[in-house]
């Protein structure tokens, strides 16, 4: 009699437990959610040792992973390397080292890198276009000052 009580009920369990919601998280599929969000910041941390300025534009659908050698030799002159991470994609899309220079987001899908010049010589113009560029992440296309202001 036991026994078949136990076989009417386990079946009233078992069809009662498996009715609860599916939306619950286990603690795995969290962990792979945490990994896939901070893979930007784990391929910065492997490239520039952790010294790393993380920069969003403002759709937050990338971001400017910049690292800038604050200890040189020469004071006057800190390299800034850096990369573009899309965060949709979950990839790294464009990568730059160019020495001393200033970057910024113009727009959602657009930023610049504002290169710095050395020492300007006395055949170059002075008032020539300071070198750069302005990168655009959708088209993944470098775009040179020059197309972008003709007339300079």
């Amino acid at each position: 009699m036991i026994t078949r009580s136990c076989f009417c009920v386990f079946p009233i369990i078992f069809g009662i437990l498996s009715c609860s919601s599916s939306k619950q998280t286990s603690p795995r599929n969290n962990q792979i959610q945490t990994i896939s969000t901070k893979t930007y910041q784990v391929i910065a941390e492997e490239k520039y040792e952790g010294r790393v300025d993380f920069l969003f534009n403002s759709s937050k659908t990338y971001v400017l992973c910049i690292n800038e050698e604050k200890e040189t030799s020469n004071p006057g002159f800190s390299p800034l390397k850096f990369f573009v991470y899309d965060l949709k994609a979950e990839r790294v899309i464009f990568e730059d080292m160019p020495g001393r220079a200033n970057i910024k987001w113009i727009s959602p899908d657009n930023f610049e890198v504002d290169v710095v010049p050395g020492i300007v010589r006395g055949d170059e113009e002075a008032n020539s276009a300071s070198p750069g560029y302005v990168y655009d992440c959708k088209l993944q296309k470098k775009i040179k000052r020059s197309a972008l202001n003709p007339d300079k």
